[in-house]
């Protein structure tokens, strides 16, 4: 049985004396823009292998 579980992240922008970054989520919100982000687990990537030592 697949199961999706969805997760949400709520962030906030404080201004402060350095700039973003342009092209940055951050940098999008400081200009007024709405930045979504999607955020994955690791294990959700099957090309990309983890060093494992056991």
């Amino acid at each position: 049985m697949d199961q999706k579980v969805m997760v949400f992240v709520r962030t906030a922008v404080e201004e402060n004396a350095v700039r973003a970054v342009p092209g940055t989520d951050l940098a999008w919100l400081a200009d007024g823009y709405a930045a979504v982000t999607a955020v994955r687990a690791l294990g959700d990537l099957p090309e990309v292998e983890l060093p494992i030592d056991m």
